[in-house]
Protein backbone atom coordinates (compact mmCIF):
# COMPACT_ATOMS: atom_id res chain seq x y z
CA UNK A 1 0.00 0.00 0.00
CA UNK A 2 1.37 3.71 -0.70
CA UNK A 3 2.37 5.72 1.96
CA UNK A 4 0.06 8.46 1.07
CA UNK A 5 -3.12 5.95 0.82
CA UNK A 6 -2.09 4.41 4.20
CA UNK A 7 -1.73 7.70 5.56
CA UNK A 8 -5.21 8.86 4.54
CA UNK A 9 -7.08 5.89 5.82
CA UNK A 10 -5.37 6.55 9.20
CA UNK A 11 -6.30 9.60 9.08
CA UNK A 12 -9.84 8.57 8.11
CA UNK A 13 -10.38 6.79 11.41
CA UNK A 14 -8.52 9.04 13.13
CA UNK A 15 -11.81 11.97 11.45
CA UNK A 16 -14.32 9.15 12.18
CA UNK A 17 -13.25 8.50 15.73
CA UNK A 18 -12.64 12.84 16.58
CA UNK A 19 -16.69 13.18 17.95
CA UNK A 20 -16.30 9.92 19.71
CA UNK A 21 -15.99 8.29 22.87
CA UNK A 22 -12.67 7.55 22.49
CA UNK A 23 -11.78 3.34 21.97
CA UNK A 24 -10.39 1.10 24.63
CA UNK A 25 -8.36 -1.53 22.74
CA UNK A 26 -5.37 -2.23 24.92
CA UNK A 27 -3.79 -4.45 21.94
CA UNK A 28 -4.42 -2.00 18.93
CA UNK A 29 -3.48 1.43 20.91
CA UNK A 30 0.19 -0.87 22.03
CA UNK A 31 0.61 -1.77 18.05
CA UNK A 32 0.40 1.98 16.91
CA UNK A 33 2.42 3.07 19.82
CA UNK A 34 5.22 0.56 19.54
CA UNK A 35 5.02 1.78 15.54
CA UNK A 36 5.75 5.23 16.40
CA UNK A 37 8.61 4.49 18.81
CA UNK A 38 10.30 2.25 15.82
CA UNK A 39 9.90 4.86 13.29
CA UNK A 40 10.43 8.50 15.06
CA UNK A 41 14.00 7.15 15.50
CA UNK A 42 14.36 6.62 12.15
CA UNK A 43 13.72 9.91 10.91
CA UNK A 44 16.05 11.47 14.11
CA UNK A 45 18.79 9.33 12.19
CA UNK A 46 17.79 10.56 8.51
CA UNK A 47 17.95 14.16 10.40
CA UNK A 48 21.33 13.43 11.83
CA UNK A 49 23.00 12.53 8.78
CA UNK A 50 21.64 15.36 6.38
CA UNK A 51 22.28 18.51 9.06
CA UNK A 52 26.38 17.03 8.59
CA UNK A 53 26.12 18.10 5.36
CA UNK A 54 23.34 20.90 5.40
CA UNK A 55 22.19 23.81 6.96
CA UNK A 56 19.77 22.89 10.03
CA UNK A 57 17.30 25.87 8.80
CA UNK A 58 16.83 23.81 5.55
CA UNK A 59 16.37 20.31 7.28
CA UNK A 60 13.46 21.85 9.38
CA UNK A 61 12.00 23.60 6.73
CA UNK A 62 11.54 20.65 4.50
CA UNK A 63 10.41 18.39 7.09
CA UNK A 64 7.61 20.96 8.36
CA UNK A 65 6.90 21.84 4.57
CA UNK A 66 6.55 17.98 3.92
CA UNK A 67 4.09 17.20 7.55
CA UNK A 68 2.60 20.01 6.83
CA UNK A 69 1.30 19.41 3.09
CA UNK A 70 0.75 15.77 4.22
CA UNK A 71 -1.83 16.55 7.33
CA UNK A 72 -2.88 19.54 5.47
CA UNK A 73 -4.16 17.37 2.15
CA UNK A 74 -5.25 14.59 4.61
CA UNK A 75 -7.17 16.81 7.02
CA UNK A 76 -8.29 19.43 4.55
CA UNK A 77 -10.15 17.12 2.39
CA UNK A 78 -12.76 15.66 5.54
CA UNK A 79 -13.01 19.32 7.34
CA UNK A 80 -12.40 22.01 4.20
CA UNK A 81 -10.98 25.45 5.41
CA UNK A 82 -11.86 24.86 8.94
CA UNK A 83 -8.14 23.66 8.66
CA UNK A 84 -6.72 27.45 8.38
CA UNK A 85 -8.73 28.87 10.82
CA UNK A 86 -7.97 27.47 14.64
CA UNK A 87 -10.37 29.06 17.18
CA UNK A 88 -7.16 29.88 19.31
CA UNK A 89 -5.05 30.82 16.79
CA UNK A 90 -2.92 32.63 18.96
CA UNK A 91 -2.06 29.83 21.03
CA UNK A 92 -1.68 27.64 18.05
CA UNK A 93 0.94 30.42 16.56
CA UNK A 94 2.60 30.25 20.02
CA UNK A 95 2.73 26.40 19.47
CA UNK A 96 4.34 26.92 16.25
CA UNK A 97 6.71 28.86 17.20
CA UNK A 98 7.68 26.51 20.17
CA UNK A 99 8.16 23.51 17.93
CA UNK A 100 10.80 26.29 16.29
CA UNK A 101 12.84 26.56 18.94
CA UNK A 102 12.93 23.09 20.49
CA UNK A 103 13.55 21.87 16.56
CA UNK A 104 16.63 23.83 15.67
CA UNK A 105 18.03 23.30 18.70
CA UNK A 106 17.58 19.33 19.08
CA UNK A 107 18.93 19.50 15.33
CA UNK A 108 21.98 21.25 16.15
CA UNK A 109 21.98 18.29 18.90
CA UNK A 110 22.08 15.61 17.03
CA UNK A 111 24.81 17.39 15.06
CA UNK A 112 27.30 17.76 18.11
CA UNK A 113 26.18 14.72 20.05
CA UNK A 114 25.67 10.15 19.72
CA UNK A 115 21.73 10.14 18.61
CA UNK A 116 20.79 8.33 21.87
CA UNK A 117 22.69 10.03 24.40
CA UNK A 118 20.40 13.44 21.78
CA UNK A 119 16.92 11.59 22.47
CA UNK A 120 17.72 10.83 26.25
CA UNK A 121 18.53 14.02 26.94
CA UNK A 122 14.83 15.25 24.70
CA UNK A 123 13.07 13.04 26.46
CA UNK A 124 12.99 14.92 29.73
CA UNK A 125 10.50 17.05 27.83
CA UNK A 126 6.89 15.49 28.87
CA UNK A 127 8.02 15.59 32.70
CA UNK A 128 9.19 19.43 32.24
CA UNK A 129 5.87 20.03 30.61
CA UNK A 130 4.25 17.95 33.20
CA UNK A 131 5.73 21.23 35.84
CA UNK A 132 4.77 24.46 33.32
CA UNK A 133 0.76 22.77 33.23
CA UNK A 134 1.36 23.35 36.64
CA UNK A 135 1.47 26.69 36.68
CA UNK A 136 0.27 27.64 33.62
CA UNK A 137 -3.03 25.48 33.19
CA UNK A 138 -3.54 25.43 37.07
CA UNK A 139 -3.52 21.50 37.28
CA UNK A 140 -2.35 19.84 40.68
CA UNK A 141 0.90 19.87 41.28
CA UNK A 142 2.56 18.13 44.30
CA UNK A 143 6.64 16.90 45.11
CA UNK A 144 6.23 14.06 43.42
CA UNK A 145 6.28 16.25 40.21
CA UNK A 146 9.33 17.73 41.52
CA UNK A 147 10.70 14.74 42.24
CA UNK A 148 10.60 13.48 38.81
CA UNK A 149 12.22 16.49 37.00
CA UNK A 150 14.92 16.31 39.56
CA UNK A 151 15.53 12.60 39.01
CA UNK A 152 15.59 13.65 34.98
CA UNK A 153 17.58 16.30 35.50
CA UNK A 154 20.47 13.91 37.50
CA UNK A 155 19.88 11.60 34.36
CA UNK A 156 21.02 14.78 32.05
CA UNK A 157 24.00 15.14 34.32
CA UNK A 158 24.79 11.60 34.33
CA UNK A 159 24.68 11.62 30.30
CA UNK A 160 26.30 15.12 29.97
CA UNK A 161 28.99 14.28 32.45
CA UNK A 162 30.28 18.71 33.02
CA UNK A 163 33.66 18.53 34.19
CA UNK A 164 34.88 15.44 32.74
CA UNK A 165 34.79 17.28 29.01
CA UNK A 166 32.56 14.30 27.69
CA UNK A 167 29.14 16.60 26.61
CA UNK A 168 28.95 19.12 28.77
CA UNK A 169 28.14 22.54 26.19
CA UNK A 170 27.06 20.16 23.47
CA UNK A 171 23.96 18.80 26.35
CA UNK A 172 22.78 22.35 26.37
CA UNK A 173 21.16 22.34 22.84
CA UNK A 174 19.02 19.25 23.70
CA UNK A 175 18.42 20.04 26.98
CA UNK A 176 17.11 23.94 25.73
CA UNK A 177 15.28 22.04 22.85
CA UNK A 178 13.92 20.18 25.66
CA UNK A 179 12.39 22.84 27.38
CA UNK A 180 11.06 24.19 23.57
CA UNK A 181 9.43 20.94 23.17
CA UNK A 182 7.99 21.11 26.92
CA UNK A 183 6.23 24.65 25.75
CA UNK A 184 4.88 22.25 22.97
CA UNK A 185 3.22 19.80 24.63
CA UNK A 186 1.81 22.26 27.31
CA UNK A 187 0.36 24.60 24.57
CA UNK A 188 -0.96 21.08 22.44
CA UNK A 189 -3.44 20.16 25.97
CA UNK A 190 -4.01 24.00 25.92
CA UNK A 191 -5.81 24.32 23.12
CA UNK A 192 -6.99 20.61 22.98
CA UNK A 193 -10.16 21.67 24.04
CA UNK A 194 -10.67 24.80 21.40
CA UNK A 195 -9.38 22.85 18.03
CA UNK A 196 -10.07 19.72 16.12
CA UNK A 197 -7.10 17.48 16.95
CA UNK A 198 -6.85 17.30 13.10
CA UNK A 199 -6.66 21.10 12.83
CA UNK A 200 -4.05 21.57 15.39
CA UNK A 201 -1.90 18.76 14.27
CA UNK A 202 -1.49 20.53 11.38
CA UNK A 203 -1.38 24.00 12.28
CA UNK A 204 1.73 23.99 14.08
CA UNK A 205 4.21 22.08 11.25
CA UNK A 206 2.16 25.10 9.16
CA UNK A 207 3.81 27.57 11.49
CA UNK A 208 6.66 26.24 11.53
CA UNK A 209 7.62 25.95 8.21
CA UNK A 210 6.17 29.62 7.75
CA UNK A 211 8.73 31.09 10.26
CA UNK A 212 11.77 28.79 8.51
CA UNK A 213 10.57 29.62 5.22
CA UNK A 214 11.70 33.41 6.02
CA UNK A 215 14.99 31.91 6.91
CA UNK A 216 15.79 30.31 3.41
CA UNK A 217 16.89 32.45 0.97
CA UNK A 218 20.42 32.06 2.82
CA UNK A 219 19.91 29.03 3.54
CA UNK A 220 19.19 26.97 0.51
CA UNK A 221 21.62 24.43 -0.88
CA UNK A 222 20.98 22.37 -3.90
CA UNK A 223 20.61 18.33 -2.46
CA UNK A 224 24.20 16.80 -3.55
CA UNK A 225 22.55 13.58 -4.91
CA UNK A 226 19.60 11.58 -5.13
CA UNK A 227 19.67 9.84 -2.38
CA UNK A 228 19.67 13.01 -0.13
CA UNK A 229 17.14 14.02 -1.80
CA UNK A 230 15.35 11.09 -0.70
CA UNK A 231 16.46 11.62 2.34
CA UNK A 232 14.65 14.98 2.47
CA UNK A 233 11.25 13.22 1.44
CA UNK A 234 11.47 10.35 3.84
CA UNK A 235 12.06 12.66 7.15
CA UNK A 236 9.01 14.74 6.12
CA UNK A 237 6.66 11.63 4.91
CA UNK A 238 7.82 9.27 7.73
CA UNK A 239 7.00 11.97 10.63
CA UNK A 240 3.72 12.59 9.34
CA UNK A 241 3.03 8.63 9.58
CA UNK A 242 4.71 8.75 13.18
CA UNK A 243 2.14 11.27 14.00
CA UNK A 244 -0.65 9.54 12.86
CA UNK A 245 0.33 6.83 14.71
CA UNK A 246 0.89 8.28 18.02
CA UNK A 247 -2.70 9.86 17.64
CA UNK A 248 -4.24 6.57 16.75
CA UNK A 249 -2.05 5.39 20.11
CA UNK A 250 -4.31 7.81 21.71
CA UNK A 251 -7.75 7.37 20.77
CA UNK A 252 -7.38 4.02 21.54
CA UNK A 253 -5.41 3.80 25.01
CA UNK A 254 -5.35 6.32 27.94
CA UNK A 255 -2.36 8.15 28.45
CA UNK A 256 -1.22 6.24 31.37
CA UNK A 257 -1.05 2.76 29.27
CA UNK A 258 0.68 4.83 26.07
CA UNK A 259 2.97 7.33 27.13
CA UNK A 260 5.92 4.84 28.32
CA UNK A 261 5.81 3.57 25.35
CA UNK A 262 7.61 6.42 23.62
CA UNK A 263 10.57 5.92 25.82
CA UNK A 264 10.78 2.15 23.86
CA UNK A 265 11.91 5.07 21.11
CA UNK A 266 15.81 5.33 23.67
CA UNK A 267 16.18 1.50 22.88
CA UNK A 268 15.55 2.11 18.90
CA UNK A 269 17.96 4.60 18.53
CA UNK A 270 21.08 3.14 20.60
CA UNK A 271 20.37 0.35 17.86
CA UNK A 272 19.93 2.82 14.51
CA UNK A 273 22.91 4.95 16.15
CA UNK A 274 24.79 1.53 15.47
CA UNK A 275 23.72 0.45 12.88
CA UNK A 276 24.06 3.53 11.18
CA UNK A 277 26.88 6.40 13.00
CA UNK A 278 28.73 3.19 14.54
CA UNK A 279 28.05 4.77 18.15
CA UNK A 280 27.87 3.29 21.22
CA UNK A 281 26.37 4.64 24.62
CA UNK A 282 29.10 4.19 27.26
CA UNK A 283 27.74 3.05 30.61
CA UNK A 284 27.46 6.27 32.42
CA UNK A 285 25.19 7.14 29.31
CA UNK A 286 23.11 4.11 29.52
CA UNK A 287 22.76 4.72 32.95
CA UNK A 288 21.63 8.55 32.12
CA UNK A 289 18.76 7.12 29.83
CA UNK A 290 17.35 4.73 32.54
CA UNK A 291 17.05 7.06 34.84
CA UNK A 292 15.30 9.94 32.49
CA UNK A 293 13.20 6.87 31.14
CA UNK A 294 12.20 5.69 34.63
CA UNK A 295 11.32 9.24 35.89
CA UNK A 296 9.10 9.88 32.45
CA UNK A 297 7.29 6.36 33.16
CA UNK A 298 7.12 7.01 36.67
CA UNK A 299 5.33 10.83 36.02
CA UNK A 300 3.04 9.04 33.58
CA UNK A 301 2.03 6.34 36.12
CA UNK A 302 1.74 8.55 38.72
CA UNK A 303 -1.34 10.48 36.97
Amino acid sequence: MPLSLALANAWRIIGAMTSAVPLDDRRLATVFALGAALVLPCVDAMVKWLVADYPIVMVAWARMGLVAVVLGVIGGSQIGLRMLRPAAWRLQVLRGASAVLGTVMVFLGFRAMPLAECLAIVSVAPVLANLISRYWLGERGDAFSWATALASFVGVLVIARPGYGVFAFDAVYPLVGATGLAGFLVLTRAVSSHDDPRVTAFFGPLVAFLIFSTAMPANWVTPKSSAHLMLFLGIGFLAAAAQVLQTLAYRYGSTHRIAPFSYAALVVSIGVGWLVFQDVPDTWSLLGMAIIAAAGVAMVLRK
